[in-house]
């Protein structure tokens, strides 16, 4: 969406990159938990020139904690709903997909960009995911059990799918 905003706003490729996560100037735009803010770099180590990277990084450790922060009641509400135990929700990057599931370990990945996205879109994941340590594929068993788990999952599957996945510097090998 935001790719498709800076294109249809006539903005550069440099503003897709800053609206995605890069941390490189004061004013760009961030978002947590749907809501845009605008980025303010406090130098508090007195180094003016700290890296771009460095700013990610305290940027993705504030996403990773926040998002940790909310998950525990997400998966005890999904847990009752479900009926199903989870032994362990992480929270990883993720290039490609917003989660992964292994259904014998009974665990659950999650992508860190999921905090930058409206809370209902990370309780959709947690279910989707909780559906699969019932039904491994999406089967028509799988949709149903989806639509009595949570009848706005479509709405909601979209939703995340026209959202931006962040901002990845590709590297040949």
């Amino acid at each position: 969406m935001l790719r498709k905003a800076s294109f249809l706003l006539g903005f550069s490729a440099d503003t897709d990159k800053m609206l995605s996560g890069a941390c490189s100037i004061s004013g760009e735009s961030h978002y947590f938990l749907g809501n845009r803010y605008r980025l303010n770099i406090v130098h508090t180590d007195g180094n003016p020139k700290a890296s771009t990277e460095k700013r990610e990084e305290t940027l993705n450790n504030f996403y990773r904690r926040e998002l940790k922060k909310q998950l525990p009641p997400l998966v005890e509400k999904w847990q009752k709903v479900t009926g199903v135990q989870v032994n362990e929700v992480k929270v990883k990057k993720m290039k490609t997909k917003w989660r992964t599931s292994n259904p014998k370990d009974k665990r659950i990945w999650l992508n860190l960009e999921l905090a930058k996205n409206p809370l209902k879109l990370t309780e959709y994941v947690i279910a989707h995911e909780m559906t699969h340590l019932l039904e491994k594929t999406h089967t028509e068993r799988f949709h149903d059990l989806m639509d009595s788990f949570m009848p706005q999952w479509e709405q909601y599957k979209n939703e995340l799918n026209n959202s931006v996945l962040g901002h990845f510097e590709w590297k040949n090998a």
